[in-house]
């Protein structure tokens, strides 16, 4: 399993793209890819705004593992993620899977991100965690994806990266 590039919107510039939406975030303005929206079938805890959401690279930090959830529906709504890859399984596998299964997706239509969060200390030094425990899951081919929260307490909402 592993952050399928397909599902990716890219940011374009204006001229580049017809069927586009244009924001102005916090990371600047971006110009997204209507067709590569993903839908949240239910919405974030908190974000009842926002149900459609696009997956880019953080602008300026293309080769960062980290990557950018967008919201298309507002444009100060967004979540810096860290997409589950094979091999780094921060959570169990098949946990992912029984996640995706849950909520209907197929094996190999599966990838799956988790929220992160920056906290700011004192001394100005920054330090990035990952709730483990609410990961967004992803179907790849329908474009949906759901917040889906683990059913025990096995995962920390707060795992140092």
């Amino acid at each position: 399993m592993i952050l399928e590039t397909n599902i990716m919107a890219e940011s374009q510039p204006l001229d580049e793209q017809a069927n586009s939406v244009e924001l102005n975030t916090r990371f600047g303005q971006l110009t997204l890819d209507r067709s590569k929206a993903i839908s949240m079938n239910a919405k974030m805890l908190g974000f009842s705004d926002s149900s459609h959401f696009g997956l880019i690279d953080i602008p300026g930090n293309a080769k960062l593992p980290y990557k950018l959830w967008q919201s298309y529906d507002n444009e100060n709504v967004s979540f810096i993620v860290y997409p589950y890859m094979t091999g780094n399984e921060i959570v169990d596998f098949q946990e992912i899977q029984d996640a995706a299964t849950h909520h209907g997706v197929a094996p190999e239509d599966v990838a799956a991100v988790f929220v992160v969060k920056i906290d700011k200390h004192e001394d100005g030094k920054l330090s990035l965690s990952v709730n483990l425990q609410a990961p967004i899951i992803i179907d790849t081919a329908k474009q949906t994806a759901w917040q889906h929260i683990f059913p025990h307490n096995k995962y920390p909402v707060d795992f140092a990266l």
